[in-house]
């Protein structure tokens, strides 16, 4: 069996054999509670062990994005070739090519976003770990009333699919929805707020590797918490109020 481990220690002790390669892993927990901090970390981890990426940008651009792998000691030199970014955007009508390591698409069509994941892994090399699909926010889609249930079914294709996936979201918006795929997901991380500005964060389950119940607090500074919970609240209020009205 194929594992990849964590990078950071603290973390990293908590699943001494890694994360089962492929398999689902979700990062849920309360609005708020800034989840993008672990699963950026989780993906940057991929990365440094030589895997690809494919970077859904939901509720984030891709310079904030840049900024969380920096934090975990991850240079936009160093992934050059190695990652696609996938920016949505909701007025589209399908998906384009936005540059060398860029598309820009329609994710609430489920044909486009599966067509778009098909595009994006055809512009990454092959590795020994293969490709990691990383989208947070799943919630944010689920807004468009219009699309909500397909949506929803694609979520949970993809966290029982064969295929390495990483996802964030909140389980507390659209609740039942989030915790269908927490139940479906191979792997999942609940995180949560101690106090002001700082996490702490369990490990809930995975598959077929040990893990440590603990719960713990994150080393994550009240700074970088908060820089980062303002920018993804800066594209929940451009966002969220344009996919109501799909």
């Amino acid at each position: 069996m194929k594992t990849f481990k964590i990078s950071q220690d603290w973390l990293a002790d908590l699943m001494p054999d890694g994360i089962r390669v492929p398999s689902s892993t979700i990062i849920t927990g309360p609005a708020g509670a800034a989840k993008e901090l672990i699963s950026s970390m989780i993906a940057a981890s991929w990365l440094k062990k030589g895997g690809s990426l494919i970077h859904i940008l939901t509720n984030y651009n891709r310079e904030h994005a840049e900024k969380l792998f920096s934090y975990h000691n991850v240079s936009t030199n160093s992934i050059a070739g190695k990652i696609v970014y996938i920016d949505f955007d909701p007025q589209m009508k399908d998906f384009k090519k936005t540059g060398n390591d860029e598309l820009r698409a329609n994710l609430l069509k489920p044909d486009v976003f599966e067509a778009t994941i098909d595009k994006a892994q055809n512009m990454l090399p092959k590795s020994n770990l293969g490709i990691m699909t990383y989208m947070t926010a799943l919630n944010m889609l689920l807004y468009s009333k219009t699309y909500r249930t397909d949506i929803f079914n694609k979520y949970l294709a993809m966290v029982k699919d064969t295929r390495h996936f990483l996802f964030s979201f909140s389980n507390n918006i659209f609740t039942d929805k989030m915790h269908e795929i927490e139940n479906a997901a191979d792997n999942a991380i609940y995180v949560h707020g101690t106090g002001i500005m700082r996490l702490s964060l369990k490990v809930m389950k995975m598959r077929e590797v040990p893990f440590v119940q603990d719960e713990i607090e994150t080393p994550f500074t009240e700074e970088l918490i908060s820089m980062h919970l303002r920018s993804i609240q800066q594209m929940r209020q451009t966002r969220v109020p344009i996919i109501r009205k799909i």
